[in-house]
């Protein structure tokens, strides 16, 4: 019996030194071929390290990249095939964290413990559907072949996010000490963007955005701070230790300051609509009362540019006699989506068929993905909801569930925000919400298997 299992273990000790050596000269032949500098060959060394270090523990992998979120610098890969595609070190780290999951699959037997979740499934076929539809657009000649493929990989990058998270993370515990360092990474981001408040200008190049950003892009850091704002406020009301609540509330404050400042109202929008619904699932009046004192007294104690950009709609209706270019096009991009849905309305033109859509998620998942399309992403959000509102109702106090209804509310949000911004497909703002969906996926696994072990055990007594 020893025998065998030392002769397993050395074959697999073996098969991963052949993976490891095959996938280095791979590396090294990609170097020769693209002429990599010194910094990229730096680059690779760090790769290789969190390789093994992904390899020997996937959760250590992934902290990594959740600090990395939106601490991290846009790369530019210096090849003419790649049309310079620009990518995140993030992108990078979670391709690395990917193979490396993938090796523990494979050499650890750990596929034997994946369990799924109620959202494995429609996930799956999004990705399938996304695919067939974008080859076929290639094959007919409506898209280029690189840049749609390119995008159909970073979609599949956020739900390798998930996947690797839900089935890596095993109790509450773990999720706990990750989203901690979430809140600890976004402490960085809020702060960040506190700093830029005294310079913020309606209408210029001066407004908040996230660090390394090109060109300011406050949609962006609008939503990642809802998200966070979501977090932060349902674990605040379901927390029971007085000390924690008062750190939080200071952080909760933080977070909300930055997301007035982005004078964005997409993400006002989806931040009032958000609170709103915490209010109403949570059964807190207080809460209800006071989001209505402050939208009523908002003219008054908000500093003018928010109030201006908030108005501005209503102060140049170019359009109908209320709309203003910006909220004209979001509406006018609903007849350009069903030009390209006509002519392909079962699958769609394929991911990037829609480029030219960027003010709406909905519109573009029209053109892009048809009726099937469609169907499975608003399965997919059905499931979502139950999901989160299992974890939300199964328990009656503490952070777990607050955090399943951050889960229902952050969900919400963004479907707000989609109404005016390609929100899922905006990487800085679907890579936290999918950490978020694996959280209450992993809370749902550990409720349910529970459960289940619970009423095996009391049918056998």
């Amino acid at each position: 019996m020893n025998f065998s299992q030392n002769t397993t273990t050395i074959q697999r000790h073996n098969a991963i030194f052949i993976i490891g050596l095959l996938f280095l000269f791979a590396l090294i032949f990609l170097f020769g071929l693209l002429n990599f500098t010194t910094l990229y060959a730096t680059g690779f060394v760090l790769a290789v390290g969190l390789f093994v270090i992904s390899f020997v523990d996937i959760r250590a992998g992934f902290i990594v990249i959740i600090i990395s979120t939106l601490l991290s610098p846009e790369v530019r890969i210096p090849a003419q095939f790649l049309h310079d595609i620009t990518l995140r070190i993030e992108d990078l780290l979670i391709i690395v964290v990917f193979f490396a999951w993938l090796g523990r699959l494979a050499i650890k037997a750990e596929y034997r413990s994946l369990k799924t979740s109620p959202i494995d499934l429609p996930i799956l076929l999004i990705i399938v559907v996304n695919f067939v539809s974008t080859v076929r657009g290639i094959l007919v000649g409506d898209l280029e072949a690189v840049t749609a493929m390119f995008y159909n990989l970073k979609i599949i990058e956020f739900m390798a996010i998930y996947f690797i998270l839900a089935n890596s993370l095993r109790t509450s515990k773990e999720v706990r000490f990750f989203l901690t360092v979430i809140l600890i990474t976004a402490g960085i981001i809020a702060f960040y963007g506190l700093t830029q408040v005294p310079r913020t200008e309606i209408f210029t190049e001066n407004r908040l955005t996230a660090p390394f950003e090109g060109r300011p892009e406050p949609n962006t850091l609008g939503a990642y701070l809802m998200i966070i704002l979501g977090i932060s406020v349902c674990l605040w009301l379901y927390m029971k230790r007085s000390g924690l609540k008062f750190w939080l509330g200071a952080f909760i404050f933080s977070v909300f300051v930055p997301i007035l400042f982005t004078l964005s109202r997409g993400s006002y929008a989806a931040t009032i609509g958000m609170l709103f619904l915490i209010a109403i699932l949570s059964g807190r009046k207080w809460l209800l009362i006071s989001l209505v004192g402050f939208i009523i007294l908002s003219p008054i104690i908000l500093p003018h540019q928010i109030i201006d950009r908030a108005l501005y709609n209503f102060q140049d209706p170019r359009y109908w006699g209320f709309a203003d270019p910006s909220m004209a096009e979001r509406i006018l991009v609903y007849p350009k989506a069903f030009y390209y849905f006509k002519g392909t309305p079962l699958l769609g033109r394929g991911i990037t068929g829609g480029g030219n859509i960027l003010d709406s998620q909905y519109a573009r998942l029209m053109a892009e993905t048809g009726i099937l399309g469609i169907v499975l992403f608003l399965w997919l959000i059905i499931r979502m909801f139950k999901m989160g509102f299992r974890v939300f109702k199964h328990f009656q106090t503490g952070w777990i569930k607050g955090l399943g209804l951050a889960f229902i509310v952050v969900l919400f949000g963004l479907l707000i925000h989609s109404l005016g911004n390609i929100t899922f497909y905006i990487v800085r703002v679907m890579e936290p919400f999918w950490v978020l969906t694996a959280f209450v996926a992993v809370l749902y696994k550990e409720q349910f298997t529970n459960y289940h072990e619970s009423k095996d055990t009391n049918d056998h007594e």
